[in-house]
């Protein structure tokens, strides 16, 4: 049985603490395009000895212009561990 939390983080303007890349915004991957990030709500889970939970999280992610890379800026990883812990204390 598998017991359900939601958490949404509310989305936040982009500023430069959102970037995890130099300020010129080029592709780690391709080095020829440039990352737009932009506010994206994404569905994350986790499994717990409690059961899985399951949060949807707003995260800045980047997507480069030529190669279609994806990332998740600065400050997302942080965002869906927060948004996870307060699920997992939900289910107490």
């Amino acid at each position: 049985m598998h017991s359900h939390a939601a958490v949404i983080e509310e989305p936040t303007a982009m500023t430069s603490e959102f970037r995890e890349i130099d300020d010129d915004d080029s592709c780690p991957y391709c080095k020829k395009g440039r990352m737009i990030f932009r506010n994206e709500e994404i569905t994350v889970s986790e499994l717990t000895d409690r059961g899985e939970v399951v949060c949807q999280v707003v995260v800045p992610m980047g997507s480069c212009t030529v190669c279609n890379s994806r990332m998740m800026g600065s400050g997302g990883s942080e965002k869906v561990a927060n948004a996870l812990r307060r699920a997992r204390d939900a289910l107490r």
